[in-house]
């Protein structure tokens, strides 16, 4: 009898990758439904393409700075590829971008998942205002 690999991890990680990808789409579909795309159009065609190549630079240059600051923050706890980082910052930018982010609860749900995701052993714990 063959051993087989237990390919469960990459299944559940691909899984999850595709249903965020797909309510990330629906949700985006709801945004951008009654959208006049000749306007967006207008507007583009006169916007500077050098202010707008130098703000996406910008981003880029601020995800790749946030990713090293979280990876060095857990560096202790448990070491983590800047790939799979790169994955996480992409799912939380996605639910930014759809402003979904700003509740505690959908903070302290994606902490959970984080720390559950890369098996970590931390605490996440509130603070609250003192009475």
């Amino acid at each position: 009898m063959a051993n087989r690999t237990d390919n469960s991890p990459l299944r559940h990680t691909w899984i999850r990758g595709i249903s965020g990808l797909a309510i990330g789409t629906f949700f985006l579909w709801l945004t951008l439904r009654k959208t006049s795309w000749e306007q967006v159009s207008t507007i583009l065609s006169q916007a500077n393409l050098g202010w707008l190549l130098a703000a996406v630079g910008f981003y880029a240059i601020n995800m790749v700075v946030r990713i090293l600051r979280w990876r060095r923050l857990l560096w202790n706890v448990k070491i983590l590829s800047f790939g799979k980082l790169i994955g996480w910052f992409t799912f939380f930018i996605e639910q930014t971008i759809i402003n979904i982010n700003f509740s505690l609860a959908i903070w302290l749900f994606r902490l959970t998942i984080f720390r559950r995701s890369f098996n970590l052993r931390i605490i996440i714990s509130v603070l609250k205002r003192p009475s």
